[in-house]
């Protein structure tokens, strides 16, 4: 089954990757505010730059326009979709599952060591997965990838803010482990 939608008038973002990353974030599609500023999590309230500086992942807290650096810090950018919208349920999910092969190719290609879920939706619509979804690693690969899942970054999702902190210190961890 073909999933149509209507085009858009926003541009998706471009991926920002890197061969032997250690961490590439999948997020669903971007938003409204990250299409129109080329940028990924551009909207004030989404949670993920600041996560990433308090749990180790980056030196210094990075602006959304400073996007194209995470590689130097190992990390990498990709989404489902690439159709911009307000709400990540705006899109069908079909659509989003449209993008498992992609991402599958995407991973093979540029081989990182994890691959971390912006959201327990993203993880469903990539792996099939369903029910709860719980936050953390998970078990499998995709090519060679491990997997983990944190709770959405987007402002929208206020109620999980302690659980997803956790997650991510439990994500740098991962990553990085203490030797």
């Amino acid at each position: 089954m073909t999933c149509r939608l209507p085009p858009s008038p926003l541009p998706g973002l471009p991926d920002i990757l890197a061969p032997g990353l250690a961490l590439v974030f999948l997020g669903s599609n971007p938003s409204i505010r990250a299409s129109e500023t080329g940028h990924y999590y551009a909207h004030p309230g989404n949670r993920f730059y600041p996560l990433l500086f308090e749990v180790g992942l980056t030196p210094r807290r990075l602006m959304p326009e400073e996007d194209a650096l995470l590689p130097t810090f190992g990390i990498g950018l990709t989404d489902l979709h690439p159709r911009p919208s307000r709400r990540a349920h705006e899109v069908p999910d079909a659509a989003y599952r449209a993008g498992r092969e992609r991402i599958a190719v995407l991973l093979a290609r540029y081989q990182p060591r994890w691959l971390c879920c912006n959201g327990a939706r993203v993880y469903q619509n990539l792996t099939g997965a369903a029910g709860p979804v719980r936050y953390g690693p998970q078990r499998g690969e995709i090519a060679g990838c491990r997997l983990f899942v944190v709770p959405s970054t987007s402002g929208l999702n206020s109620a999980l803010t302690t659980v997803r902190r956790d997650a991510f210190f439990a994500l740098a961890a991962a990553v990085h482990p203490p030797m």
